[in-house]
């Protein structure tokens, strides 16, 4: 996943969603 669709799928989020998703991001480190 590039930058510009992960940014647009966390866009589409709502803000707790967008936490836990950066989080697993973090985590596995693709982000």
């Amino acid at each position: 996943m590039d930058k510009e669709a992960a940014l647009r799928a966390l866009a589409a989020l709502g803000q707790d969603s967008r936490l836990e998703v950066f989080r697993l991001l973090v985590k596995t480190g693709a982000g």
